[in-house]
C-alpha cells in the first residue's frame, strides 16, 4: 500500500524561514571581556590545553594565575628546593666524606708513628740525624689535621676548637675530633697514645745519648767525626775500663769540642774542654781559676784499629810523656 502525499504541501519552502540564519549561535555581548595584552600571550598558550580557560560565547573567561602557577609554572628557588638534597641526604653524605678524610688523618698518624719508632731503633748518637723522615711525616700529619680540621668545622660542628687542637695540640686531635663527629672518643684515643708512646720512645733514646756520649758528639753534624768520637768513648782498655770514663774524669765539664781527620791512613781525633782548676803532676802544678783548658789528642793503630793516647796539653802547653803516661794511668783507675 502506497501512502499519498498531499499535493502542494512539501513541495515549496516557505518564503517566510531563512535557512542560512537558522543554526547560528547567539553570542550574549555582556560577556565579553578584553584581555591585556601582558595576558594574551599567556591566554593564548593555555587556551590549546584547556585546563585553565573557559569559554563563555565564544570568549575566553577571565584568566585564573593560582591555578597556572600551580599546574604549570614553578619559580627558581622552588624549582631548586624541589631538586635539591634533603637534610637527611646531606647529613649523610658529610659524613662520609668526613670518614673519608678521617681515614687519611689516621693514615697520616700511622705514618709519623711508624718514622718514630724507626728514628728510635737506630743507633742512640745517631738519631737527631735520623729525624729527618720524622719531620717530613709530622708536616705532611700537620697539613692533613688543618685541612680535616676545617672540612669538620664547615660540615659537622662550628668549634672552634677543632681549628685549634689540629694546630697546637695535633697529638690530641684525634680524641676531641672523635667527641665532637661522632659524639665518643673511639680510635683517636688509640691514635693519640701511640703517637705519645713514639715520641717518648724517641725522647728517652735521645736522653740517653746525651747522658751516654754529650752533646757536643750528639751534635756533630760531620758523620766521620761523630762516628770516630763514638768509637773512642765506646774503647776499652786491658781492664775492660772505657777510654770515654778517662776523658770525662779530665775534662769534668764535658766534651767541649771534636776534631777529627784522617790523612794518609793516620786518623786522629783531639777532644776540648774544660778542666778542674789546679792539676799537679810531679812537680809540675797547672791553674786556671776558670778552669784549665784540656785538649787530648788520640792517634789510630794501623794494627789493632784503636786508639791510643798521643798528647794531652793544659791551656795549650804540652805535658811529657812521663807525665801523660802518669796521667793517663791514674784517669783510668
Amino acid at each position: 500500500m502506497e501512502l499519498k502525499k498531499a499535493p502542494g504541501r512539501y513541495d515549496e519552502t516557505p518564503n517566510d524561514i531563512e535557512l542560512n540564519d537558522m543554526f547560528d549561535t547567539l553570542v550574549d555581548e555582556t560577556l565579553s571581556q578584553t584581555i591585556s595584552d601582558d595576558k594574551k600571550h599567556i591566554s593564548d598558550d593555555y587556551s590549546r590545553s584547556g585546563t585553565n580557560t573557559t569559554y563563555v560565547g565564544g570568549k575566553i573567561a577571565e584568566y585564573d594565575e593560582k591555578i597556572e602557577k600551580n599546574a604549570f609554572r614553578m619559580s627558581e628557588e622552588d624549582m631548586k628546593k624541589a631538586l635539591s638534597k634533603t637534610a637527611h641526604e646531606k647529613k649523610e653524605q658529610n659524613s662520609k666524606l668526613l670518614l673519608f678524610t678521617g681515614i687519611i688523618m689516621y693514615l697520616a698518624f700511622a705514618f709519623f708513628i711508624f718514622t718514630l719508632f724507626l728514628a728510635s731503633r737506630v743507633a742512640p748518637y745517631d738519631i737527631i740525624y735520623n729525624m729527618e723522615n720524622v719531620s717530613l711525616a709530622l708536616m705532611i700529619l700537620s697539613i692533613i689535621l688543618v685541612a680535616d680540621s676545617i672540612l669538620a668545622f664547615v660540615l659537622e660542628e662550628r668549634k672552634v676548637g677543632l681549628i685549634l687542637f689540629a694546630i697546637f695540640l695535633g697529638m690530641f686531635y684525634p680524641i676531641y675530633r672523635s667527641k665532637v663527629i661522632n659524639g665518643r672518643l673511639g680510635f683517636g684515643i688509640v691514635c693519640t697514645l701511640l703517637a705519645l708512646f713514639a715520641w717518648v720512645m724517641v725522647g728517652i733514646t735521645a736522653g740517653q745519648a746525651v747522658t751516654k756520649y754529650g752533646k757536643t758528639v750528639i751534635y756533630t753534624e760531620d758523620e766521620y767525626t761523630r762516628h770516630e768520637a763514638v768509637a773512642l768513648l765506646e774503647q776499652e782498655d786491658e781492664s775492660g775500663k772505657l777510654v770515654g770514663f778517662a776523658i770525662k774524669n779530665l775534662e769534668n765539664k764535658g766534651i767541649e769540642e771534636i776534631k777529627a781527620s784522617s790523612e794518609g791512613g793516620n786518623a786522629e781525633i783531639v777532644m776540648s774542654g774544660t778542666g778542674p782548676k789546679d792539676v799537679n803532676i810531679n812537680t809540675d802544678n797547672f791553674n786556671n781559676p776558670n778552669g784549665i783548658h784540656v785538649d787530648m789528642t788520640f792517634e789510630k793503630n794501623t794494627k789493632t784499629g784503636k786508639y791510643d793516647i798521643k798528647d794531652i796539653s793544659f791551656d795549650g802547653k804540652s805535658i811529657t810523656d812521663t807525665q801523660r803516661k802518669q796521667l793517663w794511668k791514674t784517669l783510668m783507675k
